[in-house]
Formats: C-alpha cells, sequence, structure tokens
C-alpha cells in the first residue's frame, strides 16, 4: 500500500494544503527555512495514519488546530497495488478537544467494516512515525523491538524466564551450601573436641545400661553385707549380756547361735566385703568411660551427617551454577541461530543492547543510526510502506540516495517523507520536493501552489 494524496487544513502552522505524491517517487522531501511549518506537515500527514496526540493537558488535541482555525482536517488517498483503495479523514476539533476518524472503501464507497484507528494502526510500522525517535528509545525498548523484528521475542522472553529461575535456583543452593559450611565446621570441631578429652578410650559406643544394672546390683549385694555385719554384731552384744545369764537364756543362746551361724554362712558366700566395693568402683569408671565414648560416637556421626550434607548440597550448588550456564548458552544460540533482517545488526541478550558490526548502536553516527532505524522498519514489512523523519538534515545527500536504493530495493510502494533546511535529494524540478513559504507549501518547480 502507498500514500496516494494528503490534504492539510487548519494543521498547527499550516492554513490548507495539498500533496500529491509521485506513484514511483521513494524520497519526499519537505524543505524550508526554520519555523515555516516542515514538521507540521509531517505531524499532519503521520497523524492521518495514526495520531500521537491524546486528550491531555501536556498535550491536547486542540494544540493541533491552528489558532485562526475552529478544528484540523486531514484527509488522504491510499493505494493498494497501483488502485486508490481507501479515503481516510480525521478532525481535530479545538473547542470540544476530540478527534474523529473515518474511513471509506472507494471501491464500494462504504465505511470499512471494522474499527477506523485498529485497521490503520494494522497498516503501519512502529517505528514509521519517525526512525530517529527509536533512537531516543531505552535501550530495553530498543532491545525488545528488534528481537521481535528478529522473531526470537518469544523464545528470549522464555529463555530470560529460564535464566531467573535457574539463578533463584542457584541462590538458593548458595544459600544452603553456606548453612551446611557452618553446621559442618560447628560439629567437626565439637567430634575433635569429644574425641581429644576421650584420651585414647576406645571409640566404640557402650551399653551404659548393662554397666548400670551391674553396679545396681553390686551397691544392693554391698548394703546387704553391711547390714549383715551389722546385726551380727548385734548378736554378739546379745550374746554377751546373755552369757551373764547363761542359766536361764541357755536355749536363746543355742537359738542366736544358730542364726548366727546362719547368717556368717550367707557372708561367706557372699564374698569379701573389699572385693564388692571395688567391683563398685570399677563398674562407676566404666560407667564414665561409656558415657564418654557415646558423646564421642553421637559427635562423630553428627559431623558425619554434616558432611554428607555438605557434600550434598555442594554438588546442588555446582548443578544449579551450570543449570544457569546451559541457560545462557542456550540463549545466546538463541540469538546467534536467528538471521538478522539489518546486515550487521544483532543484540546481545545478556546486556539487552543493539549491536552494529560488533560495536553498540549508540556509537555509530546519527546519519548511520538513521539508516539501521530505517532498514529495521522496512524489515517490519507492514502493508502501508511510508516513513517519517523529522531532521532530516542530519542525513547528507549520499546517504539518502543509499537509502532510497535500499527502500526500491525492498519494495516499490516504500516511500520516504522527510523534512530538511536545505535540499537535500532530487534535481530542482523534482515532483517529489516540496519547498514552504511561509505557511504555504509549494512543489518545486511550479509556479504557485497550495
Amino acid at each position: 500500500m502507498r500514500l496516494v494524496s494528503v490534504s492539510l487544513e487548519g494543521v498547527r502552522k499550516i492554513r490548507a494544503a495539498r500533496v500529491d505524491f509521485d506513484p514511483t517517487g521513494v524520497l519526499v522531501e519537505i524543505h524550508g527555512p526554520n519555523e515555516t511549518g516542515k514538521s507540521s506537515v509531517i505531524d499532519g500527514i503521520s497523524q492521518l495514519i495514526e495520531p500521537y496526540a491524546v486528550n491531555s493537558p501536556d498535550r491536547p488535541f486542540g494544540d493541533f488546530v491552528n489558532y485562526d482555525a475552529k478544528r484540523a482536517v486531514i484527509s488522504g488517498v491510499i493505494s493498494e497495488r497501483g488502485v486508490n483503495k481507501y479515503d481516510v479523514k480525521r478532525i481535530f476539533n479545538k473547542e470540544g478537544k476530540t478527534t474523529s476518524l473515518s474511513v471509506r472503501d472507494l471501491e464500494t464507497g462504504a465505511p470499512i467494516t471494522q474499527p477506523p484507528q485498529k485497521f490503520l494502526s494494522s497498516l503501519f510500522s512502529t517505528v514509521a512515525r519517525d526512525p530517529l525517535l527509536f533512537l531516543d528509545k531505552p535501550a530495553d525498548k530498543q532491545f525488545e523491538y528488534f528481537a521481535k523484528i528478529k522473531g526470537i521475542d518469544k523464545a528470549l522472553a522464555a529463555s530470560d524466564a529460564a535464566v531467573k529461575a535457574a539463578e533463584e535456583r542457584r541462590k538458593a543452593a548458595r544459600q544452603a551450601l553456606d548453612l551446611a559450611e557452618k553446621m559442618n565446621a560447628r560439629d567437626g570441631g565439637a567430634y575433635e573436641t569429644a574425641r581429644q578429652a576421650a584420651n585414647g578410650i576406645a571409640e566404640e559406643p557402650v551399653d551404659v545400661q548393662a554397666v548400670m544394672v551391674e553396679k545396681t546390683e553390686a551397691e544392693s549385694l554391698a548394703s546387704k553385707i553391711k547390714t549383715g555385719r551389722q546385726k551380727v554384731e548385734q548378736i554378739r552384744n546379745e550374746i554377751e549380756r546373755a552369757n551373764a545369764l547363761i542359766a536361764e537364756t541357755m536355749t536363746k543362746v543355742d537359738q542366736l547361735e544358730a542364726q548366727a551361724a546362719e547368717t556368717e554362712a550367707r557372708i561367706k558366700a557372699a564374698g569379701p566385703l573389699d572385693a564388692i566395693e571395688e567391683k563398685i568402683r570399677t563398674c562407676s569408671s566404666r560407667i564414665v568411660n561409656a558415657q564418654r565414648i557415646n558423646e564421642l560416637s553421637a559427635k562423630r556421626t553428627a559431623a558425619e551427617q554434616s558432611k554428607a550434607e555438605h557434600t550434598a548440597k555442594l554438588k546442588a550448588f555446582n548443578d544449579s551454577e551450570a543449570a544457569v550456564k546451559a541457560e545462557r548458552e542456550k540463549r545466546q544460540r538463541t540469538v546467534a541461530d536467528a538471521p538478522s533482517p539489518v546486515p550487521g545488526l544483532d543484540i546481545d541478550a545478556e546486556t539487552k543492547t543493539i549491536t552494529l558490526d560488533g560495536q553498540p548502536l549508540a556509537n555509530a553516527s546519527t546519519a548511520r543510526q538513521a539508516e539501521v532505524s530505517i532498514d529495521l522498519a522496512v524489515a517490519e514489512n507492514p502493508p502501508l510502506k511510508v516513513l517519517f523523519l523529522k531532521q532530516g538534515s542530519f542525513i547528507d545527500g549520499a546517504h539518502l540516495a543509499q537509502i532510497a536504493k535500499r527502500l526500491a530495493a525492498a519494495s516499490e510502494e516504500w516511500m520516504l517523507i522527510f523534512e530538511s533546511v536545505r535540499r537535500e535529494a532530487g534535481p530542482d524540478d523534482d515532483p517529489n520536493t516540496f519547498t514552504i513559504y511561509g505557511a504555504d507549501l509549494k512543489r518545486d518547480g511550479e509556479c504557485d501552489g497550495e
């Protein structure tokens, strides 16, 4: 699709003007001194397709209207395959601060069925309004746009999400590893301290309960022996008293002797008291040693468990580190494998910036950046092949010729409308060169015009 003509009425500095485009021209130059309305013409033409004005305090619709007019009217014709197809009309009302739009099918004379602005937006490139504005966008916005043009925006979004998830897992693994290292150091130190305190005691677990039972039995037996000896002493005392009354208590003496003999026999069967008490001391020592051994064994088990956990978490961290690296490499391959629509132009997926011949795009000259932006707009391949370039004076005639050649090679329908202070393109009677005189627009080579 291509613009055939555009009429402007009451648009900013322009009272009334009409632009009829040469059907074969690529470059459309609007030039003239500063403050004569060049930008008004380009804004008016671009506003026909997609307005940037919004009804807000900083840029109300009313500001787009000439101070002498009540409204601004922009109308134009769009051709499709060389045949006039659509009539477009947009009106900005100053007083009501509103805008209206209509698109009519010239074949049927009826309005199109879909919403007019949605239809026009679907025809227009997002960079076409002014490729230089693309260069003013933040680097991340340029990156997103170029990734979309390159056809890898969704793949990069998925890759970014995968890298972020992998980095989150790596962060969690690092925290777990740090904690494991602290636990490993703590439990290992506790085990070493206990081991040194054990002073060579065998590091085998001991059944403390069994030793405790053995000690208790020995203590019970020792208590019985002591009680028996006390009883024997009591009996002998009674014997002495009984001897004084032997005549009266002989029978009792015999009984007591029998009891004493029985007790002596039990004492003899139990063994010497010194041996029993030695056994008690031995059991007590064994209990102390057993408790130290068991404490050492428990701490050694904890240290070994901490070490095992540290090893596992170290592996998890290394795996997460490898996963992050793999996802980043995958993202780089995604970028590298996708062909670039503009020779020498690529993106750095890590820094999310656009590069030109391996260097940041921002380092290129303004003219070169403008060429690249125009190439990007062409790569979008919108149905309506028109570009608008303000501040065209930044680009000299040689670069404009190169741009025209690339546009013509892409499609014979492409057209670049640009403004300049001095003439840059075409002969003096070029039908696609217009000069601003005050608030009037005249085609070069014509004696008069609107």
